[in-house]
């Protein structure tokens, strides 16, 4: 069966993202997560509330999903729209593109039949255009990964921006980012996204 990639709309679909959430991370990776209350509807993240999530579909069942956050200097908002990510990825690196011009990928999970690279490029593809057409200010999208999975994320387009990081759930990962409009170095390491990027800066 085919796999539908899109937002996720309304309460009982953003359920089924934190059950996925808490199946794959506590129960299959052994991440230390908050303890749930029995009977009671799971509790979203912070960065849930403010994030733009999508589901991968097969048919009605949801077998993935993910998170991006956009930077805000909202003075309606508190902070800059990253939570502790600010820190922990050293934002200002990005120097004035930060917060307005950067994105950050979190919370990327699949079933493990869907975990191959096509359906993580299907994802990254379906956040590329949701970025470009939706947040055309933004100019780096930034992720982690655990080491192994490097190679794959290279394969979308990301490169490493610095050293191993402990993350306090995954333990380590490395810092990757991508600049938005780099058509030539997603066409050069053969990106997905070379086909739905329109210019290059």
């Amino acid at each position: 069966m085919s796999i539908d990639i899109r937002l996720i709309n309304g309460p009982d679909e953003l359920q089924a993202v934190l059950q996925l959430r808490r199946r794959i991370y506590g129960e299959e990776l052994g991440y230390d997560l908050p303890l749930a209350p029995a009977g009671q509807p799971l509790a979203g993240e912070a960065l849930d509330l403010t994030g733009h999530l999508f589901g991968a579909f097969e048919g009605t069942r949801l077998v993935g999903a993910v998170r991006v956050n956009y930077g805000s200097v909202d003075p309606g908002r508190a902070g800059d729209g990253f939570g502790t990510y600010a820190d922990f990825y050293g934002m200002s690196r990005f120097g004035p593109a930060y917060p307005q011009g950067i994105s950050i990928v979190t919370r990327l999970m699949a079933e493990a039949e869907h975990r191959s690279g096509q359906t993580m490029a299907r994802f990254g593809v379906a956040l590329y255009e949701h970025t470009r057409d939706t947040q055309p200010q933004v100019d780096f999208c930034v992720i982690d990964c655990v080491p192994a999975l490097k190679p794959l994320f290279r394969r979308i387009g990301y490169r490493q921006i610095g050293p191993v990081l402990q993350h306090p759930v995954a333990g380590p990962v490395l810092p990757l980012a991508f600049a938005v409009y780099h058509r030539e170095h997603f066409a050069r390491v053969g990106s997905p996204l070379a086909a739905v990027c329109p210019r290059h800066d």
